[in-house]
Formats: C-alpha cells, sequence, structure tokens
C-alpha cells in the first residue's frame, strides 16, 4: 500500500505564485537611474551635439571623439614594430603588453606624434 497522501487527478506539482504587482529589482532601478543621467549628459552636451549634427559628414556618426583621442601610428611604424616583436620571440624573449605599449610609444615619438591623455 502507498504511504502518504493520495495524488489529485492532472497533478501539475506545484503551481508558481501569480503576483499582481511585480517587485521591483535593484537592475530595473539602475537602468533607469543610467538612462536618467544620459539624458543629462545630452542636456549638458546639446551645443556640441548640434554643431556637430550641423554637418552632413558627420551627422551619422555615433560617437564622436576628441581629436587626438584614438591616434594611430603610420605603417611604416606598425612594421617596425612587429619585426621588433617577432625577433624578440625568436630569440625566446617572451613579449609582454607593456613592453609593446613601451616601444609603440617610442615610435610614435620618433615619428612626430604628440603625447596623448594616456601616455
Amino acid at each position: 500500500m502507498p504511504r502518504g497522501r493520495k495524488r489529485a487527478p492532472g497533478g501539475g506539482g506545484r503551481q508558481s505564485s501569480n503576483y499582481q504587482r511585480e517587485v521591483e529589482t535593484y537592475q530595473k532601478r539602475l537602468e533607469r537611474e543610467n538612462k536618467r543621467k544620459r539624458i543629462y549628459e545630452w542636456l549638458k552636451d546639446r551645443e556640441r551635439i548640434e554643431s556637430v549634427c550641423s554637418s552632413s559628414v558627420k551627422a551619422g556618426l555615433k560617437v564622436i571623439r576628441k581629436v587626438g583621442t584614438a591616434t594611430t601610428i603610420y605603417t611604416a611604424g606598425e612594421e617596425a614594430l612587429k619585426e621588433w616583436a617577432l625577433s624578440l620571440r625568436e630569440e625566446g624573449v617572451p613579449v609582454s603588453r607593456l613592453m609593446l605599449q613601451l616601444k609603440a610609444q617610442a615610435i610614435a615619438e620618433d615619428e612626430g606624434l604628440a603625447p596623448g591623455f594616456l601616455w
């Protein structure tokens, strides 16, 4: 004879509770706060945004960076950096990120690029 209470026909197990109101989570508050901050940033930068949108060339851009933020070295300098890294690897010297960064800065200074905000 089976132990316990007799099962109800149809079964289905435990039913989930159907709350009328949804509990507000931290994630929702965070999303709302981020949107609010973004709108205030747009209001603060309104003049710059309008000046950028006035030219048809820049109007379609999603991100407008200040000049020199993403400066890159020329192709010849990039090739020199690649050859330098390959020669070190052939000698068995491990090339770290810092070594590459310092060498790239030296090449950029040789090419006459002004030091930016990040270096």
